[in-house]
């Protein structure tokens, strides 16, 4: 069952605090299509930047590499981005332990040992991010 539709029914409606903390809508034109295609993701904010994490499989994430214009839904409001599919490898593991810590259920699937200091340790960082995109949207 597609969940999808329902959780972008939610964010869109006067209901979204059930839901806009953690998850946006992101809005988008298809790079082929030309579609206006819109979808649910999990997010962690820190200042103006929104962190998500996407599978490498899935294909959504393409529409903002290197860089891309996006709408999204935050917290019942709509914004427009700019999307930037993260490729360093240093912003990579920063934004990854950001998104971490705002997630940290994210940190026990993907089973994240973390250092004495409390920040995530680096291998299992790089291991995680195996098969996964981290996106940037900057507000």
């Amino acid at each position: 069952m597609n969940v999808n539709p329902m959780v972008s029914w939610v964010l869109r409606s006067p209901f979204h605090r059930v839901l806009s903390k953690t998850t946006m809508l992101v809005s988008y034109t298809g790079r082929k299509s030309g579609r206006q295609i819109s979808l649910p993701v999990n997010y962690v904010r820190q200042g103006d930047v929104l962190w998500t994490l996407s599978m490498g499989k899935r294909s959504w994430w393409r529409n903002f590499r290197p860089t891309g214009p996006g709408r999204l839904r935050l917290q019942g409001r709509d914004v427009q981005v700019q999307g930037e599919v993260v490729e360093d490898e240093e912003e990579i593991l920063a934004g990854m332990a950001t998104f971490l810590k705002g997630m940290p259920q994210v940190a026990r699937y993907l089973k994240i040992s973390y250092a004495e200091n409390g920040e995530p340790e680096r291998d299992d960082l790089r291991e995680a991010m195996r098969g996964r995109v981290l996106v940037r949207f900057q507000l």
